[in-house]
């Protein structure tokens, strides 16, 4: 093999040196794009490695939780151990709930069956005309708020509705539900709502369970040897803060006469709820309730749960329509008797049969 030294080397002709610098500015860009990129993860080329705990913690927060504020939320992670430990009949819980499932009044399975009919209805519409539906945009999946939750599974409007492919959120405030709302799918909420302002401070109850709430004169709560001060925040940033979609197909709303102390400073304005069942609503809040487009659909049972429907809703389904599928769902009750106290949805109050 002959050798060539400088004097007989050949010189490079123009598109071959621009070709060699070409492929150099190329390697230059990609190798200072993998750069940016290793820099952009914080230098750390295999994430999975020399994590902290509290790195691995965070890692399991959902998309709904913010950070930490110095005044507002803070995520507490609960370990509920067996998946169906609210379910299995020698579990460490109260026998009672084990076994009653459910909404009191079947609520859930009217419910159920007004969304179906609902959402396959706008389905239908849709894909007849072609059109977006301008008053009935909704999630991808049925949508619930809880407020308040309670028990996960006894008495409860919304479990069998996650059993059914509804997300939700879950409000309650009162720890010792925790554990066994940990089992369910929907984001759970600790807090007291109301107002229009959040961090107002007020009085509740907690050692009545399910009949406890905020101490007040107008509430179910009025006089409570036990009680504790808590902080109340409004129900938009509730909504906010969990990123409750802008249509939601169902609200039950239980808490105890605090029912018009939420509703009465609800963003109507940009939230829609489908269908909601409110428990004894008081005038007020009836007329707050017409006013922003919710029509009385039926009293479902003598002590004043009822079921309300949206405008919006009403221009797929009619009212009679509506009140045959709660009607064929709900419990049949034997008639009052004399002396029996009843709701009266006229006068928004308790009377005497």
């Amino acid at each position: 093999m002959v050798s060539l030294n400088k004097k007989h080397r050949k010189t490079p002709s123009v598109s071959r040196v621009l070709l060699v610098w070409g492929i150099k500015f190329c390697l230059q860009i990609s190798l200072g794009i993998i750069i940016g990129f290793l820099l952009g993860s914080n230098g750390n080329i295999y994430p999975n490695n020399n994590r902290s705990l509290e790195a691995e913690i965070s890692s399991l927060a959902t998309s709904d939780e913010k950070k930490t504020d110095k005044e507002g939320w803070h995520s507490i992670f609960v370990y509920f151990g067996k998946s169906d430990a609210i379910q299995a009949s020698d579990a460490p819980l109260e026998r009672k709930s084990n076994i009653m499932e459910g909404s009191q009044v079947k609520q859930d399975e009217m419910i159920a069956a007004l969304v179906k009919t609902y959402r396959e209805k706008r389905h239908a519409t849709k894909a007849s005309t072609g059109k977006a539906l301008e008053n009935h945009e909704i999630s991808r999946s049925p949508y619930f708020v809880d407020l308040a939750a309670n028990d996960a599974i006894s008495l409860s409007n919304t479990y069998k509705l996650e059993q059914l492919g509804f997300e939700g959120l879950c409000v309650e405030p009162n720890p010792v539900y925790w554990f066994r709302l940990a089992h369910r799918k929907c984001v759970v909420a600790g807090a007291f709502v109301g107002g229009d302002k959040d961090l107002q401070e007020v009085e509740v109850s907690l050692e009545n369970k399910e009949h406890g709430g905020i101490v007040g004169k107008d509430f179910d709560n009025k006089r409570k040897s036990k009680k504790e001060k808590r902080f109340t925040v409004s129900i938009r940033t509730m909504f906010e803060q969990f990123d409750v979609p802008k249509r939601v197909d169902y609200l039950s709303l239980d808490v105890e006469g605090a029912e018009e102390l939420i509703m009465k400073d609800f963003p109507f304005d940009t939230y829609t709820i489908s269908f909601a069942t409110i428990e004894r609503p008081k005038l007020g809040l009836q007329a707050l309730m017409e006013k922003n487009g919710y029509n009385f659909v039926m009293l479902l049972v003598n002590w004043g749960e009822t079921i309300w429907v949206h405008n919006s809703v009403l221009e797929l389904m009619s009212l009679e329509e509506i009140k045959g599928i709660v009607s064929k769902a709900k419990l049949r009750e034997r008639p009052l008797q004399k002396g029996e106290k009843y709701f009266d949805i006229k006068t928004g109050q308790f009377k005497t049969f």
